[in-house]
């Protein structure tokens, strides 16, 4: 039983504008969001009770929350409101699509700890480590991706409310970065965000770029695509803000996040296109004004989910070797004095068993 197209929102919302109206529900607490669930013929509290709620026989408590006197004269079409805190949650399926390099989960019932692979199906509350050469790739049953970047640290929430298809997908970073595709959400009700020490940061279906700084007393956001809602969540007074696409925003620790600033452009990397080469790669892109250190990553696909390499140089210089041969991809990313970086300069580089 599904109550797709009967859900609203009570609680926060944050307004966006990027040419229409964007809405992301921001949490505080499960309590300030309620399902709104209007009465079929024949419904009473009590068969809604064992249909929904995490503890059925719990009805008297929705009865109190909604000031029933007495169910059996409630008409077909009354709203009934039930706290999705109560309700009961089912997995949302959690999959490591991609595993290079060294990582380790945490299980989330046992708190075992083990070496994570590509394939593993994961469990809501998973924790996800990454070594200094570890790339994770996690994809969502909805087909949201995650990207988690060398030394890194992610718990994953992800759960769906029985009963509905209003989903809660939460990513805790508590060290290091990460990279996520967010799919649109289906209902206005459904939450997709990602959390830090100091910000909170909330889609509906976007792309965008979230970095925890080494002493986690500041959060960088860079937005690729769509629209992303900022706030810290630690400031009961602070507003939350709209970042749009070629964008981003910093938020330290007990403030506000900043305005949205504008990212650098991409690193022209065009005289490097056609280009054969050995196994020994030693290439220098144009440099970027006002960057102050570039990102360069090596892949052996053009989205980067089998990421093989990545490093940070203060000049955009390609180096590497001892790859093997094919086509790899290359990624060069310039960054502010903000730590922001900027939008993507992407070539792909043919490697020959030669030496040139």
């Amino acid at each position: 039983m599904k109550f797709a197209g009967r859900v609203s929102v009570h609680g926060l919302f944050v307004g966006l504008a990027s040419l229409a109206i964007f809405l992301v529900p921001a949490l505080r607490a499960d309590d300030a969001v309620e399902l709104s669930y209007p009465l079929a013929p024949g419904d009473t509290v009590w068969s809604i009770s064992q249909t929904l709620l995490a503890q059925p026989n719990d009805w008297q408590r929705l009865v109190r929350h909604n000031g029933i006197s007495k169910d059996r004269k409630l008409p077909p079409g009354k709203i009934i409101r039930i706290p999705y805190a109560w309700m009961k949650r089912d997995q949302v399926q959690i999959e490591a699509t991609q595993v290079n390099g060294e990582a380790r989960w945490t299980h989330p019932d046992t708190s075992v700890v083990a070496e994570l692979k590509s394939g593993m199906r994961l469990r809501s509350a998973s924790r996800i480590q990454t070594g200094a050469t570890g790339h994770v790739t996690v994809r969502l049953g909805d087909g949201s991706i995650l990207r988690i970047a060398p030394g890194s640290d992610v718990q994953l929430h992800a759960i769906q409310y029985a009963g509905t298809s209003v989903t809660h997908v939460r990513f805790q970073l508590e060290r290091g970065r990460v990279e996520t595709q967010a799919a649109p959400l289906r209902q206005p009700a459904s939450v997709y965000e990602i959390r830090t020490p100091t910000a909170q940061l909330g889609v509906r279906g976007t792309r965008f770029r979230v970095t925890l700084s080494q002493d986690r007393g500041s959060s960088t956001a860079e937005v690729v695509e769509g629209v992303v809602a900022a706030i810290n969540p630690t400031l009961t007074s602070s507003a939350p803000i709209a970042v749009n696409a070629g964008f981003g925003t910093v938020v330290r620790a007990g403030q506000a996040p900043l305005p949205p600033i504008v990212l650098l452009p991409a690193p022209d990397l065009s005289h490097l296109v056609g280009l054969d080469l050995g196994p020994a790669v030693n290439l220098v892109g144009r440099p970027v004004h006002k960057a102050v250190s570039y990102r360069i990553q090596v892949a052996r696909d053009a989205q980067f989910a089998e990421t093989v390499l990545e490093t940070t140089a203060a000049d955009p210089h390609i180096r590497f070797s001892n790859l093997g041969t094919g086509v790899l991809h290359v990624r060069v990313r310039a960054v502010d004095t903000n730590g922001l970086e900027g939008q993507d300069g992407q070539v792909a580089l043919r490697l020959l068993d030669i030496q040139l």
